[in-house]
């Protein structure tokens, strides 16, 4: 699904692979569906910026919502 992660710290941005090159906005949108806010970085990165105070369980609970709609995405 993705050809690079790259960042500091908590910011991280995720390139698509060629594959998913331009699909972001996509992904993005069903993000939204699924309570899970997320950041673009042109066409081909998701960037994930969460809060400086963010919880293990937060992490965990928004990892296991991009899990699925990553799932859902790669269905279509």
């Amino acid at each position: 699904m993705f050809k690079e992660i790259r960042g500091r710290g908590l910011m991280i941005g995720a390139q698509l692979r060629a594959g998913h090159a331009g699909k972001a906005t996509d992904i993005l949108d069903r993000c939204i569906e699924h309570g899970l806010l997320m950041l673009q970085a042109g066409p081909d990165v998701l960037r994930f910026v969460p809060a400086l105070n963010i919880s293990d369980a937060d992490v965990a609970e928004g990892l296991a919502r991009l899990r699925a709609v990553l799932a859902e995405f790669t269905r279509t």
